[in-house]
């Protein structure tokens, strides 16, 4: 078993860290912003402002959550980029304007709950207005002439039965009349001129043929 320890210079690091530990206790959450590591802590001392860490763990990092910007040139890690909990994120898709298109199996972003499908600002915070949710997985989006299009597992999106595909407006989050339907799962997607192209676990899509690969006019 390897047997690591970690120092971490951070006065008052002990009350962060009794955070952490108390987070699966009911109504009790962990702080923002504190440092989880990859696998299992055994043993703690404090000295001073020092806390030594030791356990089954090679790596100590902040704890992000599910999604996280780094800088593309220093690849240093962004901040204000809310919380992503409750499930992996399986697709980003910008927005036009600064801000991103996220989706997945989450539940909750930046403390807001958030199902599958979410809208973040230029300045990374929650677009409030913005929640059609998804009762199923979303794999892939798509901003394409001003409609954002997504595919997964979901049979149900912003209140309107849409089977594995569907599409949104993406000021308000309304479903349009776009309705292909297919008989499996999305995984992802492509445009070009009038056409979204689809590809998945799919046999039938807007009720023709089609073995996993598909072209639908927009």
């Amino acid at each position: 078993m390897k047997r690591i320890v970690a120092m971490l210079l951070f006065p008052m690091l002990l009350i962060l860290l009794a955070g952490r530990i108390h987070a699966e206790l009911p109504g009790v959450s962990p702080l923002p912003g504190f440092f989880s590591t990859d696998g299992a802590v055994f043993d703690m001392v404090r000295h001073g402002d020092v806390l030594y860490v030791g356990g089954d763990f090679d790596n100590v990092g902040q704890a992000v959550g599910h999604a996280a910007p780094f800088d593309a040139v220093t690849g240093q890690l962004q901040p204000a980029f809310p919380k992503v909990t409750g499930g992996s994120v399986y697709a980003f898709e910008p927005d036009g304007a600064g801000g991103w298109f996220l989706g997945g199996e989450f539940t909750d972003i930046g403390g807001l709950p958030r199902a599958g499908i979410a809208h973040l600002l230029s300045d990374y915070s929650v677009d409030a207005a913005w929640n059609p949710g998804a009762n199923g997985t979303v794999y892939a989006l798509l901003l394409h002439n001003n409609v954002l299009y997504l595919g997964g597992a979901f049979t149900l999106t912003a209140g309107q039965n849409r089977q594995y595909l569907a599409a949104l407006d993406p000021v308000t989050g309304a479903v349009t009349g776009w309705n292909p339907g297919a008989d499996s799962y999305i995984h992802c997607l492509a445009a070009g001129g009038s056409a979204v192209y689809a590809g998945g676990s799919f046999t039938v899509i807007g009720g023709v043929p089609r073995a996993y690969l598909a072209e639908i006019d927009t």
